[in-house]
């Protein structure tokens, strides 16, 4: 009998063991587990928070670019005015010419946009206010080619890469993400648009980890009114 009983003790001291092994087996899996979830949600607020830093600093790296290529417009159509009025003047003094025409009998038979045609006639053109209806006037047309606009849109590119660079880059800052990485590439796929790259760090001191998480965004340029090609042109990258 009195081995039966040491017998039944025995069994019952393993199967305690067992269970003691087992519930320190489910702890580690369930702490385990929790770290895991809490690394893999947190990873990805983080990168919904990155993305949302590269969409905010491509909306105000593109608001910077739409600005410099519309400021070399306007500054393309005031010469082009200039230069129009110009040539009016030499044909219309030139004793050979035949037309015998008035100035603003000339612009009548030349300008096709009526609102245009009146103001130079009239000799309000404001180039700050009224560059895009020289841009979309048909008798301008040579001067605004697609071509020709994409060239212009990436030489301000160029030009003005440091203040691009700066609106984004403080757009990222704004916006709790890092300055010391990041990039923007125009064009992209040899359209009129550009990429950009932000960073956001990801620091969990509690278990040691710090690491940046980037995100991308991309933008596009110009409009159906005024068409720009830059199929032809090397992709350029300004870093911050």
């Amino acid at each position: 009998m009195t081995k039966w009983i040491a017998i039944f003790r025995e069994r019952m001291n393993n199967e305690r063991g067992g269970m003691s092994i087992l519930t320190i087996a489910t702890l580690a899996f369930v702490i385990l587990g929790s770290a895991f979830m809490f690394y893999y949600f947190t990873v990805f607020i983080e990168k919904r928070q990155a993305q949302n830093i590269a969409d905010a600093a491509s909306l105000t790296a593109v608001q910077e670019v739409k600005k410099q290529y519309e400021l070399g417009l306007e500054q393309r159509a005031d010469e082009t005015i200039s230069d129009y009025l110009e040539d009016l003047q030499k044909r219309q003094e030139a004793p050979d010419d035949g037309e015998g025409l008035t100035l603003e009998e000339m612009i009548k038979d030349d300008i096709q946009t009526p609102e245009l045609e009146e103001m130079l006639i009239g000799e309000q053109f404001d180039a700050q206010r009224d560059w895009p209806l020289v841009v979309k006037e048909p008798h301008f047309a040579e001067d605004f080619t697609a071509s020709k606009n994409g060239d212009l849109l990436y030489e301000r590119m160029v030009q003005y890469s440091n203040q691009i660079s700066a609106a984004a880059s403080l757009a990222i800052q704004t916006n709790g993400g890092n300055t010391s990485e990041g990039s923007l590439t125009f064009p992209v796929e040899r359209e009129p648009k550009f990429k950009l790259t932000a960073a956001r760090t990801l620091n969990l001191q509690n278990i040691g980890i710090e690491e940046d998480i980037m995100a991308a965004s991309a933008a596009g340029i110009g409009s159906k009114d005024i068409p720009i090609d830059v199929s032809s042109k090397t992709p350029i990258v300004i870093r911050w």
